[in-house]
């Protein structure tokens, strides 16, 4: 087919679509056409099914639903094509449907089409969402500041080391050592892109447990970066090791002996570090993590208000309590297993975690948020996270959800978007579009 004859078959489809035509739309598909789309449980084939499947959606779409084309790519026998679905549901709730399709083309029918899209929900969400709370204690505020108060006195002697086995020609890479809270020493791999400039940064915080490599590919696309290893995880297990499971559990019937205390100073001391770099741009500085991750690039935009921007993925430790019930498995079923031991404790227990739920930081929280849920997730119950974008204040902040996602949430296609976004929020000249 000629791209002329692809575009107007796609024009006819996306006609046909606005009408709510369901025959007209199955027609621009062969006989033994197959349809991927995330809401099915299988593969579509064949002309009965796609018929069905389109009469199906039309016939419970809300009547103000539009289609918008954002964008199309043509060329071998393929149809890229960009779209979004704006729709209102019966509440006034605003639900964006975002998404790229690849339709494969023979003589002049769709063979094969491969859809990719994610929910994005502005406002108000679910009910389930508006029944999770969390009590926060009315010394919140002058725990944590007394917790920064401790970190402000302690010798910012960070030890950063170049590291040429791990830099190449794109990117310097080095070691960097501190010690925080309790004189745990800490440790992280820093670089930024070879030659002269002041760059955007990310501190990137890490999954439960998990290691992540020096940041050349950050380097590469323009950015400064900081991974850091919190107390606990490798590289920083030298002075404290309560091990996974371990960390989740270990010194829970008190705030100030808590683990996540050590760790959230770990953070905090970090995002200084970063402050005071001279190779860097103090005010586009941004958090990202996922899971604990999430959590942590969120706690550190609470704890710190220079941070410019978090892109926190299916974040842990937040609705602690509801979470715990919900979810399945660890790391949430360490809380469980202390509690089995020490049942006379659960009071204490759920007091100090009120003190680290991410939702007693959401109202601190002032720059913009990127949050992006799996709605399958059984680790991190969505929910959770529907919880804290309804508490996070406000416009500046974007849900996505995808909906057969699990933990791993939206994954490289995630990536991709998560990257364009930080681009657009750290937006400053030495930052690369490729």
């Amino acid at each position: 087919m000629t791209k002329e004859e692809m575009l107007a078959l796609l024009e006819g489809y996306l006609s046909a679509w606005q009408r709510r035509d369901a025959v007209a739309c199955y027609k621009v598909y062969a006989q033994d056409a197959r349809m991927d789309d995330p809401t099915l449980t299988a593969p579509l084939q064949g002309h009965s099914a796609i018929r069905a499947y389109f009469r199906d959606n039309f016939a419970k779409m809300p009547a103000n639903t539009t289609r918008q084309l954002l964008q199309v790519g043509l060329g071998n026998n393929c149809i890229f094509f960009e779209w979004v679905i704006k729709s209102m549901d019966e509440q006034g709730l605003r639900q964006d449907s975002k998404g790229t399709s690849v339709w494969e083309v023979r003589d002049g029918q769709v063979v094969w089409d491969r859809s990719y899209w994610y929910y994005e929900k502005l406002g108000n969400l679910m009910s389930e969402s508006k029944q999770i709370t969390v009590t926060r204690p009315q010394d919140f505020d002058a725990f944590w500041q007394e917790t920064i108060q401790e970190m402000t006195g302690l010798p910012r002697d960070f030890q950063v080391t170049p590291d040429p086995l791990r830099s190449n020609e794109e990117a310097e890479i080095f070691q960097v050592r501190y010690r925080s809270l309790g004189g745990v020493r800490i440790f992280g791999w820093y670089g930024f892109p070879r030659g002269q400039g002041v760059y955007p940064a990310i501190l990137l915080l890490p999954g439960y447990g998990s290691y992540d490599w020096p940041p050349r590919a950050w380097a590469r696309a323009g950015f400064a970066a900081f991974i850091l290893q919190p107390r606990g995880h490798m590289g920083s297990d030298e002075d404290y090791c309560p091990g996974f499971p371990g960390l989740v559990a270990d010194g829970l019937e008190d705030r100030y002996q808590y683990s996540y205390r050590g760790v959230y100073a770990d953070c905090w001391l970090a995002f200084q570090f970063l402050l005071n770099r001279p190779e860097l741009d103090s005010k586009h500085i941004a958090t990202t993590g996922r899971s604990q991750g999430g959590a942590l690039a969120l706690i550190t935009a609470g704890l710190c208000p220079e941070v410019a921007a978090v892109a926190a993925d299916v974040p842990f430790l937040t609705g602690i309590q509801t979470a715990f019930k919900l979810a399945d498995g660890y790391a949430y079923a360490e809380i469980g297993d202390y509690l089995q031991v020490n049942p006379e404790r659960a009071e204490a227990v759920w007091t100090t975690l009120s003190y680290f739920d991410v939702l007693n930081f959401a109202g601190q929280i002032t720059c913009p948020v990127l949050l992006s849920l799996g709605l399958r997730d059984a680790q991190c119950p969505p929910v959770t996270g529907q919880a804290l974008f309804e508490t996070l204040p406000g416009s500046h902040k974007v849900l996505r959800e995808y909906p057969n996602a699990g933990h791993e949430g939206g994954g490289v296609a995630h990536d991709g978007f998560k990257l364009a976004w930080l681009r657009e929020q750290l937006s400053a000249s030495q930052i690369r579009s490729s």
